[in-house]
Formats: C-alpha cells, sequence, structure tokens
C-alpha cells in the first residue's frame, strides 16, 4: 500500500439536510471512509440539524441557540485536535 496522507490527521465532522435523516446517513458513510483511512475522528458532540426555511436571517445569520451549539462544538473539537496532536 502507498502512502497516506490523511493518516492521522483529526477530523470534525457537522451537517444539515433538508430531510430528518439525510446528514446522519451522509456522516455514518463518512465515518466508515475515515476508519480506512486511518483518520480519528471526533465522536461527541454530534452535529445533525434538518436545514427549514428561515433558519437563517436576512444576513444569514443562526439564532442565538443554534451559535451557541456551533461553538459547543467547535470547543470540543479544538480540544480534540490538541489531544491529537500531543500523541
Amino acid at each position: 500500500m502507498g502512502n497516506n496522507a490523511w493518516d492521522g490527521l483529526p477530523v470534525g465532522i457537522l451537517g444539515a439536510s433538508i430531510h430528518n435523516i439525510g446528514t446522519a446517513v451522509a456522516q455514518q458513510h463518512l465515518r466508515n471512509i475515515l476508519v480506512y483511512l486511518n483518520m480519528p475522528t471526533l465522536n461527541q458532540p454530534e452535529y445533525f440539524f434538518t436545514w427549514l426555511d428561515g433558519m437563517v436571517d436576512e444576513q444569514y445569520n443562526f439564532p442565538p441557540q443554534i451559535k451557541e451549539f456551533i461553538q459547543v462544538w467547535a470547543n470540543a473539537y479544538a480540544e480534540f485536535i490538541e489531544k491529537i496532536s500531543a500523541k
């Protein structure tokens, strides 16, 4: 097998879909591929949401509760990267 440029790189997955299950299925498929590439993946918190009309305002801003959840995820991902990079 050749060199794997992706080997060991940390991954975080976020997703949105217009249907309830779309991003969940896509994310699981991606996770299966990432295992083969030996890429550690942030498992919690997971981020799935159904995209609805009016999800963002006229300036493309998310409502505060969505921003807060994304920030929680981003903080967890930053910690995950530090943990993986320290190995």
